[in-house]
């Protein structure tokens, strides 16, 4: 069995999944057993045309184009069918490594073995911190986010450069590292998240089986984030975050913990809304108007 399958979705990001391939080549080439799974979700930029040519050229790579567009989760589990590594890393089109730390994160897993997967640093493109992991989305966190001037400062977490390693909730899904056993027991993602949620899901069920999620001070890759979504409608997006979080408190906390989400957004919003007018701070007012409208819409009782 291999030590390690990297499985990357790509959805209109082909200059980029070039990035993200040439990179896990310069770094893991030699350090360790790896296979580089591309799985490409009916791009329509010549990304299944590269991609063809580009497995064919590099052995380590296994093509894999969809006619239709899956969503990141059906793409992932399109990948996990091809993978045979030991461990899997669902690694993001529009991130790229900077080094071989992934597989030092591997010697940490086989020495903790309660450690079911993690996360690593997250770097945008200037070099700062970039959402790494985050708590549960609970109502209790959603409240503690609110009540402490941190909203969505919790549910996605930019750790100082410095970090020790340290349990977590979920890893961000552009860097998801997980033990190929477990994620195959669970089946992968869960493909009614068509977008959103997904890692958050899938570290959940992880949880409940008892395997702890870790984040590894020392361990980076870069993340430049939202690549695939920039021809989309911000509207549309957010909407579907909505309500893909009503979908997941359903699931994992039932209809009491989702009603009361809802209601403590729908405050929150409005109080946000309020004052942003009264100060006439035009970019936080159009903020937390998108948001209220996209709640409302995606988040239905």
């Amino acid at each position: 069995m291999l030590e390690l399958s990297i499985i990357v979705v790509s959805y209109n990001t082909r200059a980029l999944v070039e990035q993200c391939a040439e990179s896990v080549a310069a770094y893991l080439n030699g350090k360790i057993d790896y296979e580089l799974i591309i799985v490409d979700n009916a791009s329509t930029d010549g990304t299944p045309a590269w991609l063809s040519s580009y497995a064919e050229k590099h052995p380590r790579v296994i093509a894999h184009c969809s006619d239709a567009n899956l969503g990141f989760s059906g793409g992932n589990n399109a990948g996990l069918k091809l993978a045979s590594g030991r461990y899997v890393l669902y690694l993001n089109s529009d991130a790229y490594l900077l080094d071989d730390s992934v597989k030092g994160m591997i010697a940490y897993w086989d020495a903790h073995p309660e450690v079911g997967l993690g996360a690593c640093l997250l770097l945008d493109g200037t070099g700062k911190s970039g959402p790494a992991y985050g708590c549960f989305p609970t109502a209790g966190v959603l409240a503690q986010e609110i009540f402490t001037r941190r909203y969505n400062r919790l549910r996605a977490v930019c750790p100082p450069l410095n970090e020790d390693t340290h349990a977590v909730d979920f890893p961000c899904g552009a860097f998801f590292l997980i033990k190929g056993d477990l994620v195959r027991k669970l089946g992968g993602m869960d493909e009614s998240f068509f977008l959103y949620f997904e890692e958050t899901d899938l570290a959940k069920r992880a949880r409940d089986l008892g395997f702890l999620c870790h984040y590894i001070g020392g361990a980076k890759a870069v993340h430049l984030g939202g690549q695939s979504t920039q021809e989309v409608k911000s509207l549309r997006l957010v909407r579907m975050f909505y309500f893909n979080w009503r979908k997941y408190l359903l699931k994992h906390h039932g209809p009491l913990s989702a009603r009361l989400a809802r209601m403590m957004l729908g405050v929150f919003f409005r109080l946000e809304v309020a004052k942003s007018s009264l100060r006439g701070n035009v970019k936080m007012l159009a903020y937390f108007k998108s948001h209220r409208q996209a709640m409302a819409e995606g988040w239905k009782e």
